[in-house]
């Protein structure tokens, strides 16, 4: 018995390390090859909105409304209430958090404050096909105009031209939801 599960330990643990030899090696991130850095375009008010616990108790008492008119006799009520609370259901719930994962070449502008957001490394500065370049879409998320203060690489690597009218230039300033594009090269 325990020969036939050593065996097959054995089999299972050779057939495992065959077929992780035909896998590529993942792509390990790197130190960032640079940063755009942004900020405000000019002082906004932010809009009053309930709070997380404020559309809680909303819906709290819209259960209790809804409930009650389930109860008696009131057939349009009993429609506008359920609908009030689908409604509250909705906007309580967290809509508008970050995506878990995007694609590498996003560079998001995702702070309404302004700061720094980095250039990831990547695989196409490596690949020669790719003439060791990556074009990055910067896109700003905040719901706020950014303007773009510096776009910086590393020494090792520079900013190339991208041919188009979308590149990315300091004082350039995004909409929300606008993007622009940063060509950066490795020099071999």
């Amino acid at each position: 018995m325990t020969r036939t599960f050593a065996a097959s330990t054995l089999r299972t643990a050779a057939l495992l390390s065959l077929a992780t030899a035909f896998v590529p090696a993942a792509w390990a991130q790197a130190a960032p090859v640079g940063a755009v850095a942004y900020a405000p375009l000019g002082s906004t008010q932010a809009v009053p909105t309930l709070s997380q616990w404020g559309m809680a108790a909303l819906a709290l008492v819209l259960a209790a409304l809804a409930s009650r008119l389930v109860r008696g006799q009131g057939g349009i009520l009993r429609l506008a209430a359920l609908g009030l609370l689908a409604g509250a259901a909705l906007v309580a719930a967290p809509w508008s958090g970050q995506a878990l994962a995007r694609p590498a070449d996003d560079v998001l502008l995702d702070n309404p404050a302004g700061g720094t957001a980095p250039l990831p490394d990547h695989p196409d500065f490596e690949r020669p096909f790719a003439d060791y370049m990556h074009g990055y879409t910067v896109r700003n998320t905040t719901g706020r105009p950014q303007r773009i203060k510096a776009v910086t690489v590393t020494a090792a690597h520079r900013i190339m031209n991208s041919h188009d009218d979308t590149q990315c230039t300091v004082g350039q300033i995004l909409a929300p939801a606008a993007s622009c594009s940063v060509v950066v090269g490795r020099p071999h």
